[in-house]
């Protein structure tokens, strides 16, 4: 049972930690199958450490034309965890699933 709790813990912490993370929740770094299975844009974020930045803002680690930082709200990269989130007229995409794609509220 600690486990679990350890577990949801840490999804918390990384959600907090990409724009508008909230919004797929786990669906923005991990594969249909569900945790642990990464996706492209989960082991690109785990390649970085962790931690939103510029360079991997404008990565497009699903390989659909769009940035990770454009299917996020953020396509430069300024966006820093604690700060309200970028581009809330858009619906986020998902930035390791190349058939999801930003669009826009309405």
């Amino acid at each position: 049972m600690l486990l679990a709790i350890q577990s949801a813990s840490a999804t918390s912490a990384y959600v907090r930690e990409i724009p508008n993370g909230n919004v797929n929740r786990c669906a923005t770094c991990h594969a249909k199958s569900g945790p642990p299975d990464l996706n492209k844009f989960g082991e690109s974020f785990f390649s970085a450490n962790c931690k939103w930045t510029p360079a991997l803002a404008k990565e497009d680690s699903d390989r659909d034309g769009i940035s990770n930082g454009a299917e996020l709200g953020d396509p430069e990269g300024v966006w820093k965890a604690g700060s309200a989130p970028p581009w809330t007229a858009m619906k986020v995409g998902l930035p390791g699933d190349s058939c999801s794609q930003p669009k826009p509220m309405g």
